[in-house]
């Protein structure tokens, strides 16, 4: 598929998929809204799970390249063989951080959440730093003021916006659960970072496993959740049950016809498949176009969500929220070296500055070898 085409489908599935989980929580069955952030949680797995059959048919389709594959990384010293348990470790930091995350989208603005994501990046810096041993420069550290400053704008301007005291101690509540969800989210990138250092491990796959084993996961913690009192402070977001899950609840909104139904059945439909889609794009992007080509469309992703909730009139439109998502924006691209700055010592040791000094370092080297060859010849 065309580059282009292939950060088209990433940016509107991207969209579709928050918008669509947003809308499954607006959803009215039986007189109350949908509010299942843990069932939420397991519809993802679901259509993680599914990245399986995508991996089935990878290696049945380009079995000799998958083969060819397994054997250069076992010449480059890696292992090709993981025990599915080890996977359990990032899959549980995943399940924290999307219910967490889901919880989070019920008591804020979808805009607001999508720009707020993008602290991640603070956290996953951070870690990085300490357990990867990589080194951070100048650029690094004023892309990072940069994208605090830009949230931190965006939070503040619809906080103060909200329309009474509760929603926005509901949004502040929102913003504290979305930035606890980036210490997991932050593990788990780590965590299967070393994986795919250690292991030859088809994306497909690893998501695939992940899936199934947060299905698990998320089952038994649904079981226990089913049981445990809602706490005070979201008491009014809760099931009626007044717990934080209600799973017979839950099928009986899904499957019952009346309210907005069968609106809410649909979205949970396309909740499962744009998961699977947006993975597989995600893994494509990377692997055909570039690990920057898809960090700039995720810079795009919170504005086209934004304009999504627009157009819907889900919310309004506010000059400092646009503020803060522009500050946000060239905070994210310092960082990632799409934007470099040619002054104070900024653009020193970007990518592109260290290789052309390591290319001056070898032609010295060269030319120096050169001479000494010249005068042994003499």
């Amino acid at each position: 598929m065309h580059p282009a085409l292939l950060l088209a489908a990433f940016q509107i599935v991207g969209t579709f998929t928050s918008l669509i989980f947003k809308g499954q929580s607006r959803c009215v069955v039986e007189g109350s809204n949908y509010n299942h952030p843990f069932m939420q949680s397991m519809t993802m797995y679901i259509g993680e799970a599914l990245c399986m059959f995508l991996y089935i048919a990878y290696i049945t389709k380009y079995r000799e390249r998958y083969q060819k594959k397994l054997a250069d990384a076992e010449i480059n010293g890696k292992k090709t063989k993981i025990n599915p348990l080890l996977l359990i470790i990032p899959t549980s930091c995943d399940f924290v951080t999307s219910t967490l995350s889901f919880f989070a989208l019920e008591f804020m603005p979808t805009s607001l959440y999508s720009m707020v994501r993008g602290g991640g990046l603070i956290i996953t810096t951070l870690f990085s730093v300490i357990f990867l041993k990589r080194k951070l420069y100048r650029h690094h550290y004023l892309g990072l003021l940069t994208v605090m400053i830009g949230i931190t704008t965006a939070g503040v301007v619809v906080t103060l916006n909200s329309s009474s005291g509760g929603s926005q101690s509901k949004i502040i509540l929102g913003i504290i659960l979305l930035v606890c969800s980036f210490i997991t989210f932050s593990s788990q990138i780590i965590i299967e970072e070393k994986f795919f250092h250690q292991y030859e491990l088809n994306p497909f796959q690893t998501v695939g496993l992940e899936g199934c084993w947060g299905i698990l996961i998320c089952g038994v913690f649904v079981a226990i959740f089913n049981y445990v009192p809602c706490p005070s402070s979201i008491a009014d977001d809760c099931p009626p049950n007044k717990n934080l899950e209600d799973v017979p609840f839950f099928f009986q909104q899904v499957f019952t016809m009346e309210g907005n139904q069968p609106a809410l059945l649909i979205l949970i439909l396309f909740g499962i498949i744009l998961i699977l889609f947006f993975n597989a794009i995600s893994l494509a992007i990377t692997k055909y176009v570039s690990s920057l080509a898809r960090n700039v469309a995720q810079v795009c992703s919170p504005f086209f969500v934004w304009m999504g909730c627009l157009i819907l009139g889900w919310e309004t439109f506010l000059y400092g929220q646009l503020i803060g998502y522009v500050i946000l924006a060239i905070g994210t691209m310092i960082f990632y070296e799409i934007i470099v700055i040619p002054i104070w010592g900024f653009n020193q040791n970007t990518k592109k500055a260290i290789e052309k000094r390591k290319e001056a370092q070898n032609l010295l080297s060269a030319n120096s070898n050169d001479e000494s060859t010249g005068e042994a010849d003499k």
